[in-house]
């Protein structure tokens, strides 16, 4: 849907706070917000089984100890999946157990201007809007490669993403779903009945996905620059609210925890563009382009950045015909140099986003543990690494140059893995 799931389409408000989405949805009640949505998931928390992974879940699932499971793709196809020997969990000692599309309870909403996607129930409109986590793996190529070294990752990157590889590859205990019409059809039916699925429960299973995807009210995730920022800054606003943890400071409510979020979304175009207020309209259009939206006109003369207002009247005479060309061609021109602006700074931005990981490759994220090789012969066996250490026997290099000057230019390393 274009009306985006975080940030206003007009001016990049975050749609965190109840106070935010009362601006960008009037006639919304005070629940409609992301804070609502917070304390949910917080109750959730509460009553959760602490510690427990979604490996340890599905386990407990399959013992019998818990009689519900909700969990990512892979887990899920395991549960079916009888190529490996894997019980059927779906259909054992349940007679004509399916798969089956269950709608959601989705979110009342007060008209169609606010939730134009909205389903007639029986106690008014309700607003689902099914969230396609991620936007799959974008791969790039450094201008900076040789030729040789471009045509190898082309081809590559070409294979991985053939269907021949990636068909198989979402039927595989990934966490990644079906997203190609490729891989909704009967076909993909028979490769899921051959790996041991009830062909009913496949074919459910692919319905359901198949009317997420084409639902006119799904919602992208985030796609702009800075999403770890993004990330990372939400984690760290909530985190103290939701569990509570020592190591920060707990938050006493969901719209603290929203507007501490809040600020530090708003202050994110500033770190990756530099300047106000072009840093929020660089952002913004970013945005907007993903949702499919045009992008706003601004002046860009000295009397500021407001958006242009082009109201158009019937005009009689030719004076005033040529006059709407002339405005009309100028909008034209101002718009494809604001495109081509907006080109250069995203490829800026994503060149600068290359460097630095390619830069972080060349640094040591992790202390690099070395072992003598007479230590190692004379050990005779594979040890632990705390066992290792406790003997005094590790050396330890913190850093590419000290590696280098200590020890590259002067022995002989073996790097292996025994995980």
């Amino acid at each position: 849907t274009s009306q985006g799931a975080f940030f206003s389409t007009d001016t990049l408000e975050p749609k965190l706070t109840a106070a935010a989405m009362s601006q960008i949805y009037p006639d919304a009640p005070s629940s409609f917000s992301f804070e609502t949505a917070l304390a949910l998931y917080k109750r959730l928390v509460d009553v959760a089984v602490p510690g427990v992974s979604a490996k340890d879940a599905w386990d407990y699932f399959k013992n019998g100890s818990c009689s519900t499971w909700i969990s990512l793709p892979g887990f899920v196809y395991k549960t079916q999946d009888t190529k490996f020997g894997t019980t059927n969990m779906l259909t054992r000692n349940v007679p004509n157990a399916t798969m089956a599309r269950v709608e959601a309870p989705g979110v009342p909403c007060p008209s169609r201007s606010t939730c134009p996607y909205a389903s007639d129930t029986s106690s008014g409109l309700v607003s689902r809007a099914p969230f396609l986590a991620t936007s799959g793996f974008g791969f790039a190529i450094s201008s900076k490669a040789s030729a040789i070294q471009q045509q190898l990752l082309f081809e590559l990157f070409t294979y991985v993403s053939a269907p021949e590889q990636s068909n198989p590859d979402v039927q595989e205990w990934t966490v990644s779903d079906p997203f190609r019409l490729s891989q909704l059809d009967n076909e993909t039916i028979a490769d899921l009945v051959e790996r041991g699925w009830d062909e009913p429960v496949a074919r459910q299973y692919l319905e359901v996905v198949d009317a997420t995807l084409n639902h006119p009210n799904a919602a992208l995730d985030l796609r702009v620059p800075g999403l770890g920022l993004y990330m990372s800054s939400l984690l760290d606003a909530t985190d103290g609210y939701v569990h509570g943890t020592a190591r920060r400071r707990r938050a006493e409510s969901a719209d603290a925890a929203c507007e501490a979020a809040s600020d530090a979304w708003q202050a994110i175009p500033l770190q990756l563009y530099g300047q106000e207020p072009a840093a929020t309209n660089t952002q913004l259009d970013i945005y907007r382009a993903q949702l499919g939206l045009p992008q706003i006109v601004r002046d860009t003369g000295g009397g500021g950045n407001e958006e242009i207002a082009l109201i158009v009247t019937a005009a009689v005479g030719g004076m005033a015909a040529a006059v709407i060309l002339g405005a009309f061609a100028f909008w034209i021109v101002a718009t494809l140099r604001r495109k081509r602006a907006l080109e250069r700074q995203a490829e800026a931005t994503i060149k600068k986003q290359i460097v630095s990981a390619v830069d972080a490759l060349k640094e040591i994220q992790a202390p690099l543990a070395l072992i003598r090789a007479s230590d190692f012969l004379e050990i005779g066996s594979l040890q632990s690494h705390e066992a290792l250490r406790d003997k005094g026997v590790l050396h330890f290099v913190d850093t590419t140059s000290q590696f280098i000057e200590t020890v590259f230019t002067r022995y002989v390393t073996v790097f292996f893995s025994h995980q």
